[in-house]
């Protein structure tokens, strides 16, 4: 089973804090010594994997080189995000990419991690280190 936990982007200060409690009623995260709203915070959920150095992987983490279902290596830079594509029924945690289909159509294609997350190095997150994405595909849902 896999371990339910959350880290937060406190939005004033400006850096990533654990998370203790969670009370959905009141809208509210515990930090150890003091409460914050959800509006003063960015949950940010535990995907259950880690990668190739036993770091977990966090939802916005931002991780380098990935296999694909074929087996194929990608030594690109991609965020961790939830994946839900209805069309293969695959959901879970995972990168997307774009790939040109047979007619050299551009395709937007989601790999989920769950089968070789420990291949991925996780080396930021989208909070602190936005900048190690410059260059990447903005991603848009079809």
């Amino acid at each position: 089973m896999r371990e339910i936990k959350f880290r937060a982007w406190e939005k004033n200060l400006k850096e990533i804090i654990p998370v203790y409690n969670i009370d959905f009623e009141k809208r509210m995260i515990n930090i150890d010594f003091a409460w914050r709203t959800f509006d003063e915070v960015e949950l940010i959920q535990f995907t259950g994997l880690y990668d190739k150095h036993h770091k977990p992987i966090y939802e916005g983490d931002i991780v380098k080189g990935f296999y694909d279902e074929y087996n194929l290596y990608f030594n690109e830079t991609n965020r961790i995000e939830f994946i839900s594509d209805v069309k293969r029924i695959n959901n879970g945690f995972g990168v997307r990419r774009l790939t040109a289909n047979y007619e050299g159509r551009l395709r937007d294609y989601g790999y989920q991690l769950f089968w070789d997350a420990e291949k991925v190095e996780v080396i930021g997150n989208i909070y602190e280190n936005k900048h190690l994405l410059e260059g990447a595909f903005e991603w848009v849902t079809y």
